[in-house]
């Protein structure tokens, strides 16, 4: 990664400055990536789902479809990790660390915990009424304690117990970082070690909060002084664009070869860190750069989803289930490859709309309220 990309030693802060500018209280290209950063959530998820679930394909036959989008938006999450550290670094440290766990809590944690209760309740009683044995209660509350802490109400609920720890440990990250004389080393080998720590599924392991601790610090180091940082970026877009071509080349060539692990390091997952932290700071840039020219409309749209972005991801995949039961059948007997596409992309505009609308008539029911049923 250290080829043409800025994210280097130099571009990292030795240490906050007195004579900064006063800070904006809203980085507006930030809150934009947050919308770009759930559209993507939700299009690797439409995918998944209908090409596992829509419609019946052996790996064989998907293989190209099942690439191309996991190259557009396999591990989305990243960008939210780093938006969160941009976030932290740049504003969110200055309150206490407990107000700050306290609005995480609040905003996060709470739906979090509702949202993994009603789904575990629901596949409990999904399974009982095929089995016709229905749980003790006990039963049913150590599953939903144990899917609160694992994640596992809905497979794409494992982020939330992840940004969590890095919540709490995120003052330790930051002085870290913020360290005149060994902040620079550290950065670097934290932002470096999730090419050879992967991501390691939807599973909460030790290799999995490496690797997102990884992306948080990054942006830490990008949150510290986001103006200078990514004007400085900017004048490598040449290199980050290369660097970014070539992981999307590195990983087509290895699924289409089979080949993913050396040991627990998985190539793949290690090109697409790569892939989405040069695209984050290549969005990031343009995004700094364009979103004044952006037209009216299109800059409400994107307002709009990221101020809805924590509600859509917590409701977006279970709602993706009966949209690809509905969808997949409509694909064309042999499974054309342009038919799956068109299958993944309703299934992921249906989700979307649906998703917003029913966070939309929550914000307007629940009011201030609403923050503890579809985050904020």
């Amino acid at each position: 990664m250290s080829g043409g990309i800025e994210l280097s030693v130099g571009s990292i802060p030795a240490a906050v400055q007195s004579s900064a500018p006063a800070k904006a209280a809203r980085l507006e290209y930030l809150d934009g990536f947050r919308g770009v950063a759930i559209i993507f959530v939700v299009l690797i998820h439409a995918n998944n789902a209908m090409l596992q679930r829509g419609v019946a394909l052996t790996p064989d036959a998907f293989s190209p479809v099942w690439t191309a989008f996991h190259i557009l938006s396999h591990n989305a999450t990243v960008y939210f990790a780093l938006i969160s550290g941009i976030l932290y670094a740049y504003r969110l440290h200055d309150k206490p660390h407990a107000a700050f766990l306290r609005s995480r809590f609040e905003a996060v944690i709470i739906p979090y915990v509702l949202v993994s209760t009603g789904l575990t309740a629901l596949m409990l009683a999904m399974a009982a009424r095929r089995s016709g044995e229905w749980p003790r209660a006990h039963e049913a509350l150590l599953r939903i304690i144990g899917n609160i802490l694992t994640g596992d109400a809905w497979n794409h609920l494992w982020y939330i117990p992840v940004v969590a720890i890095l919540y709490l440990i995120s003052p330790l990250l930051l002085r870290a970082v913020e360290n005149p004389r060994t902040g620079r080393v550290f950065a670097v080998t934290m932002v470096c070690l999730p090419l050879v720590f992967s991501r390691t599924a939807t599973d909460i392991t030790i290799a999995m909060l490496v690797y997102f601790s990884g992306v948080y610090t990054a942006g830490l180091v990008i949150g510290r002084d986001p103006e200078r940082i990514l004007a400085r970026l900017s004048r490598s877009i040449a290199p980050l664009s290369f660097v970014a071509a070539g992981a999307a080349v590195t990983v087509w060539l290895l699924d289409r070869s089979g080949i993913e692990f050396a040991g627990p390091v998985s190539f793949r997952e290690s090109a697409i860190y790569v892939l989405r932290m040069s695209l984050a700071v290549l969005m990031l840039i343009g995004l700094r750069a364009g979103m004044g020219s952006l037209g009216p409309a299109a800059r409400r749209a994107l307002d709009r989803i990221a101020a809805y972005s924590f509600g859509i991801y917590f409701l977006h995949a279970p709602l993706l289930r009966p949209i690809v039961g509905v969808i997949g059948p409509l694909v064309p007997a042999g499974n054309p490859a342009w038919a799956l596409v068109l299958a993944v992309m309703a299934s992921f505009v249906t989700a979307l709309v649906l998703t917003w609308l029913v966070v939309h008539v929550v914000k307007i029911a629940a009011g201030n309220r609403s923050k503890f049923l579809v985050g904020s």
